[in-house]
């Protein structure tokens, strides 16, 4: 609720939501996704990572979400390193990097 106040104000009305809700907005074109997020991130709930990536397996998007116990709202509070393997290892896995 914080990112969709910070975004749509305290009042949005049900056309905005709709309009902005990411995970309203997968199709069956949607690119390959991977969602990273610590569960400990008091801005952004993890539960709207689930939603999107519930509907990324609904319209059968290769997606991959990692979930850390620790890291906060933009993993500030863990090594750099820690999450970026995540990045680098799904690159490698989809062929869009080698190391």
């Amino acid at each position: 609720m914080g990112s969709r106040d910070a975004l749509l104000g305290k009042n949005p009305s049900a056309a905005q939501v709709q309009e902005y809700s990411n995970e309203l907005k997968v199709t069956d074109k949607t690119p390959p996704t991977l969602l990273l997020h610590a569960t400990d991130d008091t801005l952004v709930n993890v539960d709207n990572s689930v939603a999107f990536y519930e509907s990324l397996r609904a319209h059968k998007v290769p997606a991959q979400m990692v979930l850390f116990a620790k890291g906060g709202h933009g993993f500030f509070t863990m090594p750099r390193d820690e999450w970026i393997q995540e990045v680098y290892r799904w690159m490698e896995e989809n062929g869009w990097m080698k190391r």
